[in-house]
C-alpha cells in the first residue's frame, strides 16, 4: 500500500504537487543540489572550466535523452519530413507569420551577444585581452590569481590593428551575413 495524501515519506509522488506535509523532502532534495552545485564550482583549475564540463555532460544527457525518445516516439515519415526541410531553400510552409519568424532570428541573434557582452567567458577562456586580465581560479585545484579591475587595452602596433580589423570583419560577417541576409 503505498503514501497516503498528507503522509510525509522518502519520495513525493508524480501524481501531484508537493504541499506542506512535503517540506522536509523538498527541503532535503534543495540542499542536496545546493551542496552539488557548490562542490562542482569548487573543482578545478578554473570556476568557468568547471562549468564548462558539467553543462557539456548535462547537455549531452538532454540531447541524448531527446533523441532516443523521439527515435521511439516519432514516426519515420515526419523524420524524412525533417530531414528534407532541411535542405529545402525557398520553401515557407502556410500559415508561417513571416514578421514572427524575423522576430525570432533577430532575438535569437541578440541572445547569443547578450549573452556574450554580460559574461565573464571571454575573459575566462584567454581570448583577445582576456589573456591579460586573468580568470577567476577554483577554490580547490586552482591557485591564487589576482584579476585586474580594469581591463587592458592591446598597444595600437601595426600587428594590433591588422588583428583588429580582421576580427571586425569577422563580426560583420557573422552579424551581417548570417542574422541580417541569411533568414
Amino acid at each position: 500500500m503505498g503514501p497516503r495524501h498528507g503522509d510525509c515519506s522518502c519520495r513525493l509522488p508524480v501524481s501531484r504537487m508537493p504541499g506542506g506535509p512535503d517540506k522536509g523532502t523538498v527541503l532535503i532534495w534543495g540542499y542536496v543540489v545546493f551542496i552539488s552545485c557548490a562542490v562542482i564550482i569548487c573543482l578545478g583549475k578554473t570556476i568557468e572550466r568547471t562549468l564548462e564540463w558539467a553543462n557539456w555532460a548535462m547537455m549531452i544527457v538532454v540531447l541524448a535523452g531527446l533523441f532516443l525518445l523521439d527515435l521511439y516516439i516519432v514516426p519515420g515519415s515526419v523524420w524524412l519530413d525533417g530531414l528534407v526541410g532541411f535542405v529545402s531553400f525557398g520553401y515557407m510552409p502556410t500559415g508561417v507569420d513571416v514578421l514572427l519568424l524575423g522576430a525570432l532570428v533577430g532575438y535569437s541573434a541578440y541572445g547569443g551577444f547578450g549573452n556574450t557582452a554580460l559574461t565573464n567567458w571571454y575573459r575566462d577562456k584567454g581570448y583577445g585581452m582576456g589573456g591579460k586580465v586573468g580568470y577567476i581560479p577554483a577554490m580547490i585545484g586552482g591557485k591564487v590569481f589576482h584579476v585586474s579591475p580594469v581591463g587592458k587595452v592591446a598597444m595600437p602596433t601595426e600587428l594590433n590593428i591588422s588583428r583588429w580589423k580582421g576580427w571586425w570583419k569577422l563580426l560583420n560577417i557573422d552579424q551581417w551575413g548570417v542574422f541580417y541576409f541569411g533568414p
